[in-house]
């Protein structure tokens, strides 16, 4: 699948924001850097579906924190409604603070190559579809 992607995000280094470089059109070996940038640090890194579809995927967000990672796909269902799905889930139940908001914990990982694998599958085809969940 061709997607029109654009990548981007930001790192915090020393309590100060950094701006990461915006990717058009992203290739895996560009992703992997961008994700190398906050890999065990503070950051998010964004892909946008900048085709803006009426159904299906609009963005996947990753949320870095202090070597631990969250991943949120935000996706138009059919019926128009917008969706948000955790790709990850370790099993864990209950709530986790995140950059000071509280998420589900089971979507929180700290297996980097987990993290890797779901943004380079994104890259590659466009979705998640073929992972409907990861176990790290």
């Amino acid at each position: 699948m061709n997607l029109n992607l654009s990548a981007g995000g930001f790192i915090i280094k020393n309590q100060e924001r950094q701006q990461l470089p915006l990717l058009i059109h992203p290739s895996v070996t560009e992703m992997r850097k961008l994700l190398t940038a906050v890999e065990g640090g503070d950051g998010i890194i964004n892909i946008t579906n900048d085709d803006e579809p009426d159904i299906g995927v609009q963005n996947l967000e990753l949320y870095a924190e202090n070597h631990r990672y969250l991943i949120m796909l935000y996706e138009i269902d059919e019926a128009g409604e917008p969706q948000v799905r955790l790709p990850i889930d370790n099993g864990a139940s209950g709530l986790e603070e995140f950059f000071g908001e509280l998420y589900p914990a089971h979507g929180i990982t700290q297996d980097f190559q987990a993290v890797s694998t779901i943004f380079e599958t994104f890259i590659l085809t466009g979705n998640l579809t073929e992972i409907n969940q990861v176990r790290p």
